[in-house]
């Protein structure tokens, strides 16, 4: 189920896909969490909690944008621009419902076959 998490252009299963997904989810809230922590220190805002919220919503829009690109790059598939769409209204999600709506994308690209040229 956890195999292979960094091989983005590995062709997973459905349960490797579910794997891929609540591991990438955890890697999400944790670079969310320290990156909230260290900003929050560093600014000192009236309200943490809410700006915490914040950071996690840039962090999670992002991360949920970058990671379908570069699976699409490392299988070979991304002059599709159907996929870029894709990949971009992912981001765009992540930032309307967070990281566990914007990771889909990316855990269905994860169970596509790689293109060879």
């Amino acid at each position: 189920m956890f195999t292979e998490l960094n091989r983005l252009e590995h062709k997973r299963t459905s349960s490797q896909a579910f794997g891929f997904y609540v591991s990438y989810l955890g890697m999400i809230m944790l670079a969310s969490g320290i990156f909230a922590g260290i900003a929050s220190f560093l600014m000192n805002p009236p309200d943490p909690y809410t700006f915490g919220i914040g950071i996690g919503i840039i962090v999670s829009s992002l991360f949920s944008f970058i990671l379908p690109l570069r699976i699409l790059k490392r299988k070979n598939i991304h002059p599709n621009a159907l996929f870029f769409i894709l990949s971009l209204c992912s981001g765009f999600l992540a930032f309307i419902f967070g990281g566990i709506v914007g990771l889909i994308f990316s855990t269905y690209l994860t169970t596509l076959p790689s293109k060879h040229v």
